[in-house]
């Protein structure tokens, strides 16, 4: 969303003009409405002006950092910019250095990760999908973080991904923080899931045997990148509210594309299909080319397979 840039002075508004002659935003004189919409919608605030003014204007309406926008300031001189608000999730970091640089004035920065040169996990684990629910134990890890300078990850293989400064790769037991697309309520699940189905056009409990075949698997239903299946008369429309219902991606393959695949349990209707089979050659076409974690199972007339992305595998 573009930025809103408010001044309360002649010479702020100046300088609001110049901002926004490169950056794609819009501006107007401050009033309170405009900061409250501003909360509400999320939608990243530049102040031309003192901190205090901006602090004053903006704490009616604080509620947490995964929720508050990015707000930087710029003082009227136009010589710093600084990261006041929501500075990794929000994104103001990266906005007070990208007005820094148009207005040739010195990026303020302050979170103490940015300033020690060590990751940002929530900023890191956003980046990789994990939907954030614990917000005080990423807290806590990042306390730990800066404290000793390190912290120990466990990835779940085949999960494969450049770990930033600070983290170190672990084994299971001895990590303090663990990526896995397995069922477990302790760790971070990253999306990385691609679903291949097979079903009927007429199916009605799609989403339901969906969970089912993810619990008796163990896979986190919160791993789910996407959802695909042959494209078949009467599947789009079923795929689309499965991926709805689950709030991910969907995809639909041509038969040409499954044919040239080579899934490790091909159907026993490969001769009536002319295909090498449906779940798992969609799961690895979905993925990009990821390995298959899962091979296809069935439940009540569908069956489904999943691979890990390629983007987070090795």
């Amino acid at each position: 969303m573009n930025p809103l840039v408010l001044w309360v002075t002649d010479r702020g508004r100046e300088v609001a003009e110049r901002l926004c002659a490169r950056l794609a935003a819009e501006s107007a004189r401050y009033r309170r409405d405009l900061v409250e919409e501003a909360f509400l919608r999320k939608r990243p605030l530049v102040f031309i002006g003192a901190c205090g003014i901006a602090v004053r204007a903006i704490a009616p309406f604080l509620r947490h950092k995964s929720l508050d926008p990015a707000v930087v300031v710029v003082d009227e001189a136009a010589r710093f910019a600084v990261s006041l608000l929501s500075g990794h999730l929000g994104g103001a970091n990266a906005l007070a250095r990208q007005v820094a640089e148009i207005l040739s004035a010195e990026p303020v920065i302050t979170t103490a990760s940015d300033v020690r040169g060590l990751v940002a996990l929530d900023l890191w684990l956003r980046e990789l999908g994990v939907e954030i629910g614990d917000f005080e134990t990423v807290k806590r890890l990042q306390a730990e973080l800066l404290a000793r300078g390190s912290l120990r990850v466990f990835l779940e293989p085949p999960l494969s991904v450049e770990l930033p400064a600070g983290l170190v790769p672990a084994t299971e037991e001895e990590a303090d923080l663990r990526l896995t697309y397995r069922r477990d309520p302790g760790a971070f699940h990253p999306r990385c899931l691609c679903l291949g189905l097979g079903f009927h056009a007429e199916e009605e409990a799609l989403p339901a045997k969906v969970r089912q075949i993810l619990r008796q698997n163990g896979l986190a239903e919160e791993a789910v990148l996407l959802v695909a299946t042959i494209n078949r008369p009467g599947r789009e429309e079923r795929l689309k509210e499965l991926a709805r219902e689950l709030s991910v991606g969907c995809a639909l393959f041509e038969g040409e594309a499954l044919a040239e695949t080579d899934p490790p349990s091909p159907s026993r209707a490969a001769e009536f299909l002319k295909l090498p089979g449906v779940a798992e050659p969609v799961a690895l076409l979905a993925a990009e080319g990821g390995p298959l974690i899962l091979p296809k199972q069935s439940a009540d007339g569908i069956t489904l397979a999943a691979a890990v992305h390629r983007r987070l595998a090795r």
